[in-house]
């Protein structure tokens, strides 16, 4: 039997026979193949007596094994009260990777300006002779809310390491800020720049009235009427900059609810990821 958990494969004999006697004892030996070359051995440990039936488990860690295609086989020697047995075979490709994920109290409860630490909240664990740096970040979909990982980075040819989340909310009645307009959208500066051009034409229809017409006592109403339109838009829209979503801040501080804070290892093209819980109140 084979189990893949947080700090990577365990590989599992179990020794079971009929009867209400002592477990079975000794040593079982794992294999590469029948009569292959040994990976390692664990002594069996024994359990109570269920059903009818006696049994004791071997429990053999894998995950420091190297790379590579693998044939798994268990055999027991016997003892004095039990025969010998060999497993079937387990075929397994094994791939350096490593694992990522939360332990101990993966969600914290806090009001608006307080902070969350997890302690030692992720682990992470090399597998199959995985030795890359990995490195850390954290993402919290919460306004006025930021999260950091202590350690940035983490060296997986040290074995099996912690780390730690924290996450820093906004109190209520701060400013949160908002983003700032696209200055290349739609703003003032392209309407200004139509007013201005309709400002200038304007004047120049004025001046050609005045120049090429008799009726001057006709044009001259009818030019500062121009005038006035291609002026009024400029001081009614000259203080809309400041209106709809420009970058006025907003005090609210952190919204209550509950978050989900996702963690990223990476290292070169192999990301994983694991959560922890925020509850804002």
């Amino acid at each position: 039997m084979t189990e893949q958990t947080l700090l990577g494969l365990t590989l599992t004999a179990t020794v079971s026979a009929s009867g209400v006697g002592s477990a079975p004892s000794g040593v079982v030996t794992f294999t590469n193949g029948v009569g292959g070359p040994v990976v390692g051995t664990e002594s069996l440990s024994g359990e109570a007596p269920s059903g009818g039936t006696v049994q004791a488990v071997a429990n053999f860690n894998a995950s420091p094994l190297a790379a590579g295609q693998y044939n798994f086989v268990a055999s027991y020697p016997g003892d004095a009260n039990y025969g010998a047995s060999t497993s079937a075979t387990v075929p397994m490709t094994l791939t350096a990777d490593f694992t990522l994920g939360s332990q101990g109290l993966t969600s914290q409860t806090v009001t608006p300006g307080q902070t969350a630490t997890y302690l030692n909240g992720i682990v992470i664990a090399p597998e199959f002779g995985y030795s890359s740096t990995v490195n850390f970040s954290c993402l919290v979909p919460a306004a006025g809310a930021t999260c950091s990982v202590t350690p940035a980075s983490y060296a997986t040819a040290n074995g099996v390491g912690f780390g730690s989340v924290t996450v820093t909310t906004t109190g209520l009645g701060a400013s949160i800020p908002q983003p700032k307009a696209d200055p290349s959208g739609p703003p003032q500066f392209h309407l200004f720049t139509a007013r201005a051009i309709s400002m200038a034409l304007s004047l120049w229809l004025f001046a050609v009235l005045l120049t090429r017409t008799r009726r001057r006592r006709f044009v001259v109403p009818l030019a500062l009427l121009l005038l006035m339109a291609a002026i009024a838009p400029i001081g009614c829209g000259g203080g809309s900059g400041n209106s709809g979503g420009g970058s006025s801040p907003r005090a609210q501080g952190t919204p209550a609810g509950t978050y989900t804070v996702t963690v990223t290892a990476t290292a070169g093209s192999t990301t994983h990821t694991t959560t922890l819980t925020l509850i804002v109140q």
